[in-house]
C-alpha cells in the first residue's frame, strides 16, 4: 500500500482549519465535525483498473493508444457521431 500523500498541515491548509493525523491517510479536527481522507489504492488495483478503462474504451473507439509521454490512453472516435466523455 502506497504512503500517503498529505501531511496534517497540507490538509489543514486544503480545509482552511487545523487538522490532525490520525493515522491511515484519515485526519480529523478533534472536534468529531470535520474529516479528511484518502484512499490509496495498489499498484495491482490500478493496473486493473487502467486496464479496465482501456478496455472499455475499445468500445465506442476505432483505435485506442498510449502515448509515450502520456499515462492516460487517447482514444479516437469510431464516427462522427461519437464523442469523447
Amino acid at each position: 500500500m502506497p504512503a500517503c500523500p498529505y501531511t496534517a498541515s497540507q490538509v489543514s491548509e486544503i480545509l482552511g482549519q487545523p487538522m490532525t493525523d490520525q493515522g491511515a491517510c484519515l485526519f480529523g479536527d478533534g472536534k468529531g465535525v470535520a474529516g479528511f481522507g484518502a484512499t490509496m489504492p495498489s499498484r495491482l488495483a490500478g493496473s486493473s483498473t487502467y486496464d479496465y478503462q482501456r478496455e472499455q474504451a475499445g468500445k465506442p473507439y476505432d483505435r485506442v493508444s498510449t502515448s509515450r509521454r502520456a499515462t492516460r490512453p487517447i482514444s479516437r472516435p469510431r464516427s462522427s457521431r461519437a464523442r469523447p466523455c
